[in-house]
């Protein structure tokens, strides 16, 4: 697993059921942190968290689940492109052994085919039949 420096993180999730001190939780560490210089309560309503989920407008939350699943998709797009990539590797290389004479055509039958046309000779028989041609 990766391992992230502080100042890489972003994004911090904090679980529990309703009431445990989630909220009560992120305002001390703002207010520890000098992130703020007060400590709201959750009776008041004046918290942290309570004024940013306020700032978000409904078009900006679509716009961050819109841009998460954009993420995904990219990710799967990513994937996909590599496995394409692997699969014509493959194919080319499989392309040049087809493609290599020497596998195919030895010195002793291109002597052969030389040496039959020098003399107007046929290179080879193909049987039609009961007629060789």
């Amino acid at each position: 697993m990766k391992v992230y420096r502080t100042d890489e993180i972003r994004n911090v999730v904090l679980l529990g059921h309703g009431g445990c001190g989630k909220t009560s939780l992120v305002e001390a560490m703002a207010y520890v942190s000098g992130a703020t210089n007060r400590m709201g309560k959750v009776t008041d309503g004046k918290t942290q968290l309570d004024e940013a989920a306020a700032a978000l407008t409904k078009a900006q939350i679509t716009s961050i689940l819109e841009m998460s699943a954009a993420a995904a998709q990219l990710a799967d797009a990513e994937a996909q492109l590599a496995l394409g990539q692997t699969q014509l590797d493959a194919a080319k290389e499989n392309a040049e052994e087809s493609a290599n004479l020497e596998n195919i055509l030895t010195t002793e039958m291109l002597g052969n085919l030389l040496v039959a046309q020098n003399f107007s000779m046929p290179a080879g028989y193909v049987t039609d039949g009961e007629a060789d041609i």
